[in-house]
């Protein structure tokens, strides 16, 4: 049975118990920004089991990205979330390895590199600033 939240979420986003079976094991909010963003269960199951959910599928079927894109930047020890932040950035796995390798994670990476900045320039002003 749902939590009362979880009614009263469904129930706000027209969601019918049939809705709720269906898109199991996702919440109301998440079956929602699926459907808005014309994400089918499946889809959505697909993109749970490589670790990411709904706001990032949607971000990385936008990208045209594939599940294999989220299992080689898994498979290098980044997050499945990284893999859709550095599609959006245009980010390289190689770019993202180096920028790790040198002690930035990659929000910070990409942050840095959308302001124009190179890895020698952040390395650089990282040794000054320690």
């Amino acid at each position: 049975m749902a939590e009362p939240t979880e009614d009263a979420d469904a129930h706000a986003y027209g969601l019918t118990p049939d809705d709720l079976r269906d898109w199991a094991p996702f919440t109301p909010v998440e079956i929602h920004w699926a459907r808005t963003h014309g994400l089918t269960p499946s889809v959505a199951r697909q993109w749970a089991l490589e670790g990411l959910h709904v706001c990032d599928a949607v971000r990385a079927v936008a990208l045209s990205m594939t599940t294999e894109d989220t299992r080689r930047w898994t498979a290098a020890h980044f997050a499945p979330s990284d893999a859709v932040e550095a599609a959006e950035m245009d980010i390289s796995l190689d770019v993202a390895i180096a920028w790790r390798e040198a002690g930035f994670i990659l929000p910070d990476a990409a942050l840095l590199i959308e302001d124009g900045w190179t890895l020698g320039e952040a390395i650089a002003v990282a040794r000054v600033a320690r």
